[in-house]
């Protein structure tokens, strides 16, 4: 199956014999569902390379947010993808907005002749 990213049940159209259908679903991942914690080797694999930590304590997590980083280097690039791609969706949020407000298209006079549209 292409183009298939959601769960459910799918309905295909078959090229023989005519008109037949021919049905699928697409299960979700169950791991997706698991709210167990990760083990140390897990978040340690999720966190290289990226400035994230895991805290088991909450209380202590309220202190960690309000410390800040301290003046360790923290490298821009990700930032900046992070910017670029919300300027994309906000330029995409834009343009349906624009499109949207505009109603139907009608024709033009410039392009209506005596006696009709042609």
């Amino acid at each position: 199956l292409e183009n298939v990213s959601e769960p459910g049940l799918y309905r295909f159209r078959l090229p023989e014999p005519r008109g037949g259908f021919a049905y699928a679903t697409v299960e979700t991942d169950e791991r997706q569902s698991d709210l167990r914690p990760l083990s140390e080797d897990a978040r340690e694999a999720l966190s290289r390379g990226w400035p994230l930590t895991f805290e088991a304590e909450p209380t202590r997590l309220v202190g960690r947010l309000l410390a800040g980083v301290g003046g360790d280097r923290q490298e821009i690039w990700r930032y900046l993808i992070f910017a670029a791609l919300s300027g994309l969706c906000l330029e995409v949020w834009m343009t349906r907005r624009l499109v949207q407000g505009r109603g139907p298209i009608e024709p033009s006079p410039l392009n209506r002749q005596e006696g009709g549209v042609s």
